[in-house]
C-alpha cells in the first residue's frame, strides 16, 4: 500500500482490516483442522451477560490501548512529516520489542497468579505482588539502563545516518516510557486474573481522550518532546495511578495503594541515579565502532546490578524476593 498509493493515513487504516482478516482465518483453519472441538450446552442468561460485559470490556482496553501507541505516529506525521516518523519509529520499535521479551514474564505468570488468587489470601497475594512488582523493577531498570547507553550508538550504526537519530533528551525520554509501561505489566497480570476488564473500561477510554488532546496540544508547541511527554503524562496519571486504584478498590486493600505506588516512585528513583552512573561510565567510551558498543554494553550487564544489590540491600522486598528464589532455586536442585 505505501510503494503503490504513497499514502501513510491508508496503511494505518489497513491494519486493524489486517487483523480482522487474520482473526477470520484463524477461525476458519480451526474449525477446519479441529472440527471435534465444538461448543455443546446451554449457559445461564446471568453467565452470558457476565461474560459479554467483561469482553466488551476487554474490547474498550486494547482498542484504547492500540490507539494510544498508534496516535503518535499519526500526529507527528501531520504536524513534522514521515522523515520524523521513521525517526520515532525507529526509535519505538527497539523499546517495544526489549518491551515484548520481559511481557513473555507476564504472560506466563497468568495462570499461575490466577489459581493463587482463588486458593490464597489477599493478603498472602499482595505481599507476592510486591515480590514480583520488585522483580520486575530490577529487570525493567536493568533493561533502561542498557538502552540509555546502546540507543545512540545501536542507532547509528543501523541507520548509518546521523539525521536518524534523535538528541539525547528525547533518546532519555523513550527510556522514561519504556521504565513507565514496563512499570504496569504486573499490576495488569493481577488485573486480567481477577478480570477486572469491565471496571477498568472507563480508565481506558479516559486514557485515550487524554493522550489525543495532551498530543494535539504539546506536539503542536513542542515537538516530539511533546508527543512524548503527553503519552507519559496519561500513563502515569491515568493509567499507573487510576488502573492502580482500581485493582487494589476491587481486591487489595485501599490502604495499601499508597504503599504500593511508594514503592513504585523508589524503584522509579533508584533507576535514574543507576542509570546516570552507567550513562556517565560509558560517556567515557566512544562509540564509533561495534568492539565500543560491545564495551559498552559489557559496562551495562555488570554496573547496573552491582549497584541494584548495593542500593536494595536493606530493602524488605529485595530479602523477601532474595529468599523467595533462594527457596525454589533449592527446591529445583534437590529434584
Amino acid at each position: 500500500i505505501l510503494y503503490v498509493f504513497k499514502n501513510y493515513y491508508l496503511y494505518i487504516a489497513m491494519l486493524p482490516v489486517a487483523t480482522v482478516i487474520t482473526n477470520l482465518s484463524n477461525d476458519r483453519l480451526t474449525r477446519k483442522f479441529y472440527p471435534q472441538y465444538v461448543c455443546s450446552g446451554v449457559l445461564q442468561d446471568e453467565v452470558k451477560k457476565t461474560i459479554k460485559k467483561q469482553v466488551e470490556g476487554l474490547m474498550v482496553s486494547k482498542i484504547c490501548g492500540t490507539l494510544r501507541n498508534s496516535l503518535d505516529s499519526i500526529i507527528l506525521s501531520a504536524f513534522f512529516g514521515l522523515a520524523t516518523v521513521a525517526a520515532y519509529s525507529n526509535y519505538y520499535y527497539i523499546l517495544n520489542a526489549v518491551h515484548g521479551i520481559l511481557t513473555i514474564i507476564g504472560v506466563s505468570m497468568k495462570a499461575g497468579v490466577g489459581n493463587s488468587i482463588i486458593k490464597e489470601t489477599k493478603e498472602k497475594n499482595y505481599e507476592d505482588l510486591k515480590k514480583f512488582t520488585f522483580t520486575y523493577a530490577w529487570l525493567a531498570g536493568w533493561l533502561s539502563c542498557c538502552m540509555l547507553c546502546l540507543y545512540q550508538p545501536f542507532m547509528l550504526i543501523w541507520t548509518g545516518k546521523e539525521e536518524m537519530v534523535f538528541p539525547e533528551h528525547i533518546m532519555t525520554l523513550f527510556c522514561v516510557y519504556f521504565f513507565c509501561v514496563c512499570m504496569m505489566d504486573m499490576r495488569n497480570v493481577y488485573m486480567d486474573a481477577i478480570g477486572l476488564w469491565w471496571e477498568a473500561r472507563i480508565r481506558s477510554i479516559v486514557e485515550g481522550i487524554g493522550n489525543l488532546i495532551l498530543n494535539l496540544v504539546l506536539g503542536y508547541f513542542f515537538g516530539v518532546i511533546g508527543i512524548i511527554f503527553a503519552t507519559l503524562i496519561t500513563l502515569v496519571t491515568i493509567n499507573l495511578g487510576y488502573g492502580t486504584k482500581i485493582l487494589f478498590d476491587n481486591f487489595f486493600s485501599k490502604q495499601k495503594l499508597l504503599e504500593y505506588l511508594g514503592q513504585m516512585v523508589l524503584y522509579f528513583v533508584v533507576t535514574c541515579v543507576v542509570a546516570a552512573i552507567c550513562y556517565i561510565i560509558c560517556e567515557l567510551l566512544p562509540f564509533t565502532s561495534y568492539l565500543n558498543l560491545i564495551l559498552r554494553a559489557c559496562v551495562c550487564v555488570v554496573v547496573p546490578n552491582v549497584l541494584f544489590v548495593l542500593l536494595y540491600s536493606k530493602n524488605s522486598n529485595f530479602v523477601a524476593t532474595r529468599d523467595f528464589f533462594l527457596v525454589r532455586i533449592g527446591s529445583f536442585v534437590k529434584k
